[in-house]
């Protein structure tokens, strides 16, 4: 991106898209009370922190797979928040949580 500086913070990343899929649940589960809990709760994607995953041990002298390692977690973590912006626009009373389009996925950088 022209014109950005710092470096992502992984771990406020990640707190902002798991606040964010909170957040949509919350509602979901308000929306479903209100009218009468004959809707099925959606099934929110899982957020795996990017390097929480631990390299087999013979790949652990490798320079470069911690690197590639990362970057796939990051994929994974992409695809994970596109996911839930899915769903996330599929329900009308959600919409209003992020705006009717789909959002990218909210980079914390510092």
């Amino acid at each position: 991106i022209a014109g950005a500086a710092g470096i992502v913070d992984v771990e406020a990343t990640v707190e902002t898209v798991r606040s964010a899929v909170e957040s949509a649940d919350a509602q979901f589960a308000e929306h479903q009370e209100a009218t009468g809990g004959k809707l099925t709760r959606p099934q929110w994607p899982v957020i795996v922190p990017p390097g929480e995953v631990s390299l087999p041990r013979h790949q652990t002298g490798d320079p470069i797979r911690p690197v590639l390692t990362l970057a796939r977690e990051f994929a994974d973590l992409a695809d994970a928040w596109a996911s839930f912006e899915s769903l996330r626009l599929a329900r009308p009373f959600l919409v209003e949580l992020g705006g009717p389009h789909a959002r990218p996925l909210p980079l914390a950088v510092r």
